[in-house]
């Protein structure tokens, strides 16, 4: 997914099914570079699921959310995060 929220500032977010941790890289520069948004949850420090995937990720009167659907051995699960300081920092919602 690719998610832009002004002239500069803009979002790229895929996975790998291999790994927990999804990538969701934030630009400020309109594109020219990117930097990896690391999430801090349990579930990834604590490695409490096997892989995960991003869901959609939207934009919204300065406030940007996307959910990671986390998956384990016999289970699924879906944990929302956001942020208000343009992708920054995220949170996650509980």
């Amino acid at each position: 997914d690719i998610l832009l929220i002004s002239k500069d500032i803009g979002f790229v977010c895929y996975d790998y099914n291999a790994e927990l941790q999804p990538v969701f890289c934030r630009t400020k520069d309109g594109g020219q570079s990117w930097e990896r948004v690391t999430l801090q949850t349990e579930d990834i420090i604590n490695k409490k699921a096997d892989y995960s995937s991003i869901e959609s990720a939207k934009y919204q009167n300065g406030v940007i959310t996307f959910s990671v659907r986390f998956y384990t051995e016999d289970s699924e699960y879906l944990k929302n995060f956001i942020s208000t300081d343009f992708g920054k920092n995220f949170t996650e919602e509980k």
